[in-house]
């Protein structure tokens, strides 16, 4: 977009030339569905957990030695509890849980990503009993988990460490898996100040020294989760309501990678439910899943493999665009003064998105000087 205004302004200039360039751009179909991810937009963290056990993160991490682990973490306390188990199916799952919960007792509340298993009727069912509130991300949005994603790389990093010959021996891999699990819950927490063990069971483990007068941890965490908000930084501009029109990243092999859609449901503070008209299908996206997209009258065609081109030619073709505006305007400009009703035969300005002002890496953007 900057460089066809760019190479526009060099030749022509009318009121409102790089509105008119932007909306020509953003209506173009085939230039959509082949465009660069949105910028991330700004964290938004977890609520900061009071007290140890309320809420739980759990993933899973595998196949390894033809088994998996279930990884399990304590958002407030960071206590990891790890199994190797043969399957992650639904009653598997819950056998799990249950040997954890027999220990600590029931969380309020858990969280894992979008897995079949945990979406089952058997095991929503078994939250509903214990009165559990399950939550969980949107699909290929591993962020919204990200306390367990982060154990799960911690433990990955730390078997592949200590298992130098490659072994299979499920033995082995057990006494490893808990030696692992064993420092993580006797090593001091850098958000917490202090070590996984002495929160939730008050105490050091086998003569851990008691750190004296540990900081308050809701502090020390809401003042970690404050310097992470600024450090991410993000593009806040794009709020999605219900009834917007936007462009939804399709993840279907084989197909374009942005589909039209309509916001049908808003679920949470960055996730929505989407309906996309051509394929009779509703999608759960996060926000950086999306892109706004300015009202048009074209019908939803069928996607092809034709109608995905190349970056290369989607700009020769907005440059070829521009070329025969800026071709028309000089006899228009040496006989009547430019207006914005007669300058170009350009549609009516539809209201569109606020133009940001900070790039896709967070610096700040500059307003061209020379028009």
């Amino acid at each position: 977009t900057v460089k066809v205004k760019s190479l526009a302004r060099s030749y022509v200039w009318w009121p409102k030339i790089d509105q008119q360039i932007e909306n020509l751009i953003n209506n173009c179909n085939e230039c959509a569905r082949t465009k660069y991810d949105p910028n991330k937009h700004p964290l938004v963290p977890w609520p900061v957990t009071s007290q140890p056990w309320s809420r739980l993160h759990f993933d899973s991490l595998g196949p390894v030695a033809n088994h998996y682990i279930f990884v399990l973490v304590d958002s407030h306390t960071k206590w990891v509890e790890a199994f190797f188990t043969k399957s992650m199916t639904s009653s598997t799952t819950i056998i799990l849980l249950r040997q954890i919960f027999a220990r600590f007792g029931l969380p309020n509340t858990l969280v894992a990503d979008n897995y079949s298993a945990f979406k089952s009727e058997e095991f929503q069912d078994f939250c509903t009993k214990n009165g559990i509130r399950f939550k969980s991300g949107a699909p290929y949005s591993p962020r919204t988990n990200g306390a367990a994603e982060i154990v799960v790389r911690t433990i990955k990093r730390s078997l592949l460490a200590a298992i130098s010959d490659s072994s299979s021996d499920i033995n082995l891999l057990e006494v490893k898996l808990q030696r692992i699990l064993l420092d993580l819950r006797n090593s001091t927490h850098s958000s917490t100040g202090t070590s996984p063990a002495e929160i939730l069971l008050k105490r050091p483990i086998r003569g851990r020294l008691d750190l004296l007068k540990p900081p308050t941890t809701d502090s020390k965490n809401v003042a970690a989760q404050e310097k992470q908000i600024e450090y991410h930084g993000g593009d806040n501009s794009a709020i999605f309501k219900v009834g917007d029109q936007i462009w939804a990243r399709n993840f279907r092999p084989g197909e374009a990678k942005w589909l039209k859609g309509i916001v049908s449901e808003v679920l949470g503070s960055r996730r929505v439910r989407v309906k996309i008209p051509y394929l009779d299908l509703e999608w759960v996206r996060h926000y950086h899943q999306l892109r706004p997209r300015t009202s048009d009258s074209c019908p939803i065609e069928p996607l092809t493999d034709d109608s995905v081109n190349d970056t290369a030619s989607i700009q020769a073709d907005a440059s070829t665009q521009t070329d025969s505006i800026s071709n028309q305007q000089p006899h228009v400009s040496s006989q009547v003064t430019p207006s914005i009703s007669d300058a170009t035969d350009v549609a009516p300005v539809t209201p569109s998105v606020a133009v940001a002002t900070t790039s896709r890496f967070g610096r700040p953007l500059k307003q061209p000087k020379r028009l």
